[in-house]
């Protein structure tokens, strides 16, 4: 997979950019894109990407608890148990 390096230097050093690389590579990783930039994107298996929503609930329920659509507050509770 190649990814391109087109992104604003301010924002990303060239150090970041390579550790992202590496971590996507190792095909060990979870990439959250937000603020709208998901919406209507398809997967590798063709299916559409989760909403915040929708995949909080997701994360809810690999770890039998309520999510309560809240995102952050999943991903804080999956870890921390």
């Amino acid at each position: 997979m190649e990814i391109k390096q087109q992104v604003d230097t301010e924002l990303y050093n060239s150090h970041d950019l390579n550790e992202f690389k590496r971590r996507l590579e190792s095909q060990n990783v979870i990439l959250f894109i937000g603020a709208g930039f998901s919406s209507g994107v398809e997967n590798l298996l063709g299916k559409p990407m989760p909403l915040a929503t929708e995949l909080a609930n997701k994360i809810g329920e690999l770890g039998n608890f309520d999510a309560e659509d809240d995102l952050p507050f999943a991903a804080d509770e999956y870890l921390k148990n």
